[in-house]
């Protein structure tokens, strides 16, 4: 294949950067002619009119929600990288601001949106008591609200399975109320006591309600179920597979060199990918050289387990590619790391929690919000990531930590 060629890359890049300059240049050139700047963006004409449209659209939405004999909109008021909902409530008579997916968690449940009438406060989590009702109407058995265990409570607990689910309102169990170690302690304290303990988070119930559906019914053993063995396995591009896994797992879409799926019936069910370490987890830029993979994504369809489809996949990954090792992450406080060990995997070691930043009440990748981004947006370099982004009012909100697993070929294992 001419791709493979050092030589063609490399013309290929020159070209590709010699473009980009091109473009860059007439770009700029374009935008000094019409707007008197280098960028549209620098253009306070074409600001204003950006932010005017953007009020207008969202006004009428935001109209289209509410009760308009009990409620006016007035705009929003942002704080740093905060944006609230500002409005003038007629039964109290006062104005208040309230988070936008705050706003819709209390419009879609038919609440109160005033948060001078009806305080946001901890006590009152709307989502818990949804994901309550929700597994008691799929699962028979005992569920228990509020369990307490010596030093800690489970949201949900169901005795009968050993497992509890945790309900995180993604402002009250950030870093300005929790320390960085208190999910990871909470789980291995569980964990030890043999309770399988699974995380929702808020955002994920707003944002993303199926796929935390699907995971709950997995957990509870409620899932439909397919066996692997009436379903074949295809190599698959690179938007088929985005799309699967922006609709059917958790952490979404993830690069990946090689893609693999279980179809039956013309319909997947389940995907597994691989790439190339990653150089931001460990890779040392060799890793061509000792043919070593990271097993970066797998997932079944919404609402639907397949049989022995993880070892299916995976077979078929080592016998087509032969690596000296793969690796692989699982998220502490959403997998046991079970489904890796039962394919061959071996524990390896465990990481400390990561983190996210809470930007207008959804949870965003630490990558977005690093100190060099922020020094570029004008903040000061003599301040730390961390103190700028709580100067703005952005707090970090901690994981459990992962647990990685290897699987080396040269060890004898049966999956």
């Amino acid at each position: 294949n001419p791709s493979k060629s050092k030589d063609i890359l490399k013309k290929r890049v020159e070209s590709f950067r010699k473009n980009i300059d091109q473009y860059k240049i007439s770009f700029k050139k374009a935008s000094l002619e019409k707007y008197g700047v280098d960028h549209p963006w620098k253009s306070p004409e074409v600001h204003k009119k950006t932010i005017d449209f953007f009020y207008k659209s969202y006004l009428e939405r935001i109209s289209n929600k509410i009760d308009n004999t009990k409620y006016r909109f007035l705009g929003f008021d942002k704080d740093g990288l905060i944006t609230n909902l500002k409005f003038h409530c007629f039964g109290c008579k006062l104005e208040f601001k309230i988070l936008t997916y705050q706003f819709y968690t209390r419009i879609n449940h038919g609440t109160i949106i005033c948060t001078n009438c009806y305080p946001i406060s901890k006590s009152s989590s709307l989502g818990q008591i949804d994901v309550y009702n929700f597994i008691r109407e799929n699962y028979k058995g005992e569920v228990i609200l509020d369990y307490y265990d010596h030093r800690y409570e489970i949201d949900i607990f169901l005795p009968e399975l050993n497992i509890g689910f945790e309900f995180n309102g993604v402002f009250w169990h950030s870093s300005k109320f929790k320390n960085p170690n208190y999910h990871e302690k909470k789980f291995e304290f569980f964990e030890n006591l043999g309770i399988g303990l699974y995380t929702i988070w808020e955002d994920d119930w707003q944002i993303k309600r199926d796929i935390v559906k699907s995971f709950i019914l997995n957990k509870i053993h409620r899932s439909g179920k397919i066996f692997a063995r009436s379903c074949e396995i295809r190599e698959v591009g690179y938007l088929e597979s985005r799309e699967f896994l922006i609709e059917n797992h958790l952490q979404g879409d993830c690069k990946s060199s090689i893609r693999l799926a279980l179809f039956k019936d013309n319909v997947i069910y389940s995907i597994m990918t691989f790439s190339r370490p990653r150089i931001s987890l460990g890779s040392n830029g060799n890793q061509k050289e000792i043919n070593q993979y990271e097993l970066t994504r797998f997932c079944n369809k919404n609402y639907y387990t397949v049989i022995g489809g993880a070892s299916k996949l995976f077979k078929f990954f080592l016998n087509k590619y032969s690596p000296e090792s793969v690796f692989t992450y699982s998220d502490n406080l959403i997998s046991s790391g079970h489904l890796y060990k039962k394919i061959g995997f071996n524990f390896h070691s465990k990481s400390r929690p990561g983190y996210w930043y809470l930007i207008d009440g959804v949870r965003e990748h630490r990558f977005n919000w690093r100190k060099s981004k922020l020094v570029s947006l004008g903040y000061s370099s003599d301040l730390t990531e961390d103190q700028i982004m709580e100067s703005l009012g952005c707090y970090r909100i901690y994981n459990g930590g992962n647990k990685k697993c290897i699987y080396e070929t040269n060890l004898s294992q049966d999956i």
